[in-house]
């Protein structure tokens, strides 16, 4: 469910629910009107689809961040996205890398999921779209580094590590030292939950 606010989520969900044809649909419905009655009540928006969220489908679909010159807008495996700095002239800024997306969370998936004896296979080729998106932060090109942060970091705990790293050198060398900052705290306590799972 995506939506630009709780009681969106929540009236998209129920509005789902009443219209399956099942057992609970009578409720769901009651509740969507109990929802939008009290959302009117109290001067809230239950649209699903709110301003915000139509102007971020516009920024998709032109690929930046609604037009604004020297930023674009790049996607995440969460939908959410990124905005980045980007000179559209000079295409610097950002490069796609060549594992991403759906592809992307298939291999980590893999390198979640394999025994331990198939998972270094698995983890090169992780190691590897690491090893590009260093190269890309070399080549002035931070916006590969913080999108595959970002991704890793919407996976699983066990890419701590590497999400910390991605994340906080992208932060940095993108002059946003207070993002880089929370990246390693929040990166040094995903490791330590990550141990500790790992412990019990």
């Amino acid at each position: 469910v995506k939506a630009e606010n709780l009681l969106g989520a929540a009236r998209q969900r129920l509005d789902e629910e009443a219209k399956a044809g099942t057992l609970r649909s009578g409720p769901a419905a009651l509740l969507v009107a109990g929802v939008l009655a009290a959302a009117e009540r109290e001067g809230l928006s239950a649209e699903a689809e709110g301003e915000a969220l139509k102007a971020a489908k516009t920024r998709r679909r032109a690929g930046m961040s609604g037009g604004q010159p020297g930023f674009k807008w790049i996607e995440t495996s969460n939908k959410m996205g990124l905005v980045i700095p980007y000179d559209r002239q000079a295409d610097l800024g950002y490069r796609r890398l060549h594992l991403m997306g759906k592809d992307l969370r298939m291999l980590l998936g893999r390198i979640c999921a394999s025994p331990e004896a198939e998972r270094p296979h698995h983890q090169s080729e992780l190691d590897e779209l690491i090893n590009w998106s260093n190269i890309a932060n070399d080549e002035s090109d931070f916006g590969a580094s913080l999108q595959l942060g970002s991704d890793l970091l919407n996976h699983d705990i066990r890419f701590a590590p590497a999400t910390q790293q991605q994340l906080t050198t992208a932060y940095t060398l993108l002059n946003r030292r207070a993002f880089a900052d929370i990246a390693r705290q929040h990166g040094e306590q995903r490791r330590r939950t990550a141990v500790a799972r790992q412990a019990s």
